[in-house]
């Protein structure tokens, strides 16, 4: 079977006949074939492969062609919203593209896995291109027309789709009383957003455009957060903290972060084997990047980041601000639920 990712080029077009399209292969994991092509309005970039599923994924893949939801999809009393196109017997038009959470998980995983390589193939054959061609533009061109894939390769089929790290949602919030007195009172006090929440909501609104970036100054946050917490801890050690260059992040949360008692009387813990595991990970890939280059895909950004923002949260509850507590994520893998919240 085969898989395409659709997208549309800014910045750029393709003239004459002698290479519009513009056809490039590349090598992965799979053989990729990357179509640019112009015409009068827009330049459409196309990065395809051939795929072999594993049975339990060609079974799901079946499913889909019949309209039908697979086996092991995600129970509907679990859906983050409904889905009413979906009918309760699990089938639907084929017209509509099944969002990516209902599917199975090793289907999930798969996708992510492959996706990741078409967004790789395209990124890499457009960055040839401009460079070969003296051609400047935005760092990421591309805006997506999703996902196909074809058992033929001649009727093709939308596949299922995770758009929440690509949509900003509008947030409306229904405070309580007190929480708005809350509010006033950290204004009262002086206490404003720290700059390491700052500096990771830029890395979040970046995660998807330019992960790279996202990462950097991800891992930038928490080393600021580290060091304004141990300033407020040890207040004769606030200038080697702010100052100083910063030291190993993640041993430093393991073994001396829980040694320091905060101004308002609380410690912390070490971080858990999930969020410890994703930090090394992220803290790895920010250091290969800083000094040889390496590519990130989205999906590692964004775990890093929700680990991130996890531990500046678990900071903020040590210094006094218990509803902090509140806010950790219930799976390193998700975001949290926004739209209509009541706080």
């Amino acid at each position: 079977m085969r898989i395409r990712l659709l997208l549309t080029l800014s910045g750029l077009s393709l003239g004459g006949e002698a290479a519009n399209p513009l056809v490039l292969t590349l090598s992965r994991e799979h053989a990729l074939t990357v179509t640019i092509e112009s015409d009068k309005d827009t330049t459409a970039c196309t990065a395809e492969l051939e795929y072999q599923p594993t049975a339990k994924n060609e079974s799901a893949f079946a499913a889909l062609a019949a309209g039908q939801l697979p086996d092991r999809h995600l129970p509907r009393d679990r859906w983050p919203r409904e889905l009413d196109f979906i009918a309760e017997d699990g089938t639907f038009e084929l017209k509509y593209a099944i969002p990516m959470f209902v599917m199975p998980q090793g289907f999930r995983d798969a996708m992510g896995t492959i996706v990741g390589e078409l967004r790789w193939a395209a990124d890499t054959a457009v960055g040839a291109l401009r460079w070969r061609t003296r051609t400047v533009g935005p760092l990421r061109p591309f805006s997506s027309r999703g996902a196909e894939w074809s058992l033929n390769g001649t009727t093709w089929h939308p596949l299922p789709a995770s758009t929440s790290l690509e949509i900003q949602g509008h947030d409306r919030l229904f405070l309580r009383a007190g929480t708005a007195a809350e509010i006033q009172a950290l204004l009262d006090a002086g206490e404003h957003e720290p700059l390491a929440h700052e500096l990771l909501r830029e890395a979040l609104n970046l995660g998807s455009s330019n992960p790279r970036s996202a990462l950097l100054i991800g891992v930038a946050a928490l080393e600021v957060g580290i060091k304004q917490y141990i300033a407020s801890c040890v207040p004769e050690a606030k200038w080697l903290a702010e100052e100083a260059p910063s030291p190993p992040v993640v041993p430093m949360l393991k073994t001396y972060l829980p040694t320091l008692t905060s101004p308002a009387g609380e410690t912390t813990s070490p971080p858990d084997k999930a969020h410890h595991d994703a930090l090394v990970v992220g803290v790895g890939l920010r250091n290969k990047l800083t000094h040889v280059g390496q590519d990130v895909t989205r999906e590692r950004v964004f775990k890093t980041l929700r680990a991130i923002r996890d531990v500046l949260w678990q900071l903020d509850a040590a210094r006094g601000h218990r509803w902090a507590e509140a806010f950790a994520y219930p799976s390193l893998d998700e975001d949290l639920e926004e739209g209509a919240r009541r706080i």
